[in-house]
């Protein structure tokens, strides 16, 4: 379920054109052949973006609150969260310089472990690796756009944050999803299912809410602040610790 998050956030895009032109024209446009590369070249005019995120699975719920920096490669990118699970300790993470801190609170005495994605050796970093995949945008938009069965238009909206949008349906096959990489080979859908998610669009083709409902799990991810200035840096150097030193390696 999280990379599943994980690959729709990466893809959360806004289309480069503005709000001229005739407006039922402007949100036919997408198919299932240009979505994402559409969204894609969208979301790198925009640079930025704010997301709140909410997992309801029965009587767990998820949240996630964060901005990201959106680049072409990890190395490029920059984002800063806040993960919670109920019943679970909740934890910060930032990805600076290709380098993610992660503060896991009481289990990391309140600092921040620096991990290395790309050193093989690291234990933390096998586990961030995928994330840090997706947010190479030439992988994810492959792996997403060859999943992707259809998109259709699904008439009126609702105003989202203030401003009218358009609901799209977007459908992908699990089993070209997990060939494809954007969903994990131990995924608990079954063979042969699909899943479908909701991108509401503005007037301005900006993805404003994206749904998706799984089984009994139902995600919404809310995208605000789109092109705002963000500063994310590194935590000062008295906060963070050496992976090794987390990890008693």
């Amino acid at each position: 379920m999280f990379k599943q998050v994980v690959v729709v956030a990466g893809l959360l895009l806004v289309a480069g054109c503005g709000g001229s032109g005739d407006d039922s024209e402007s949100r036919s446009r997408f198919t299932k052949d240009n979505f994402s590369q559409k969204m894609t070249a969208a979301l790198l005019a925009e640079g930025t973006m704010h997301v709140e995120m909410q997992v309801d699975a029965g009587s767990q719920q998820i949240t996630m609150s964060g901005d990201q920096v959106m680049g072409r490669s990890i190395d490029d990118s920059a984002m800063s969260m806040t993960y919670s699970e109920s019943g679970e300790d909740g934890f910060e993470m930032r990805l600076v310089d290709g380098i993610f801190y992660a503060n896991f609170g009481e289990s990391s005495e309140g600092k921040f472990v620096r991990v290395d994605p790309k050193d093989p050796a690291s234990p933390i970093g096998e586990t961030l690796a995928p994330m840090a995949d997706e947010l190479d945008l030439t992988r994810s938009i492959r792996e997403f756009a060859d999943a992707i069965t259809e998109v259709e238009q699904q008439g009126d909206g609702q105003r989202i944050d203030g401003v009218g949008t358009t609901p799209y349906k977007v459908t992908l096959d699990v089993d070209r999803a997990i060939e494809s990489g954007a969903l994990e080979k131990d995924t608990q859908l079954r063979p042969g299912a699909s899943v479908v998610y909701t991108f509401y669009i503005d007037a301005d083709d900006r993805v404003r809410r994206m749904e998706s409902s799984v089984d009994s799990a139902h995600v919404r991810m809310d995208v605000t602040n789109l092109g705002d200035p963000v500063e994310i840096d590194a935590p000062p150097a008295s906060q963070v610790i050496d992976e090794s030193a987390f990890t008693g390696g």
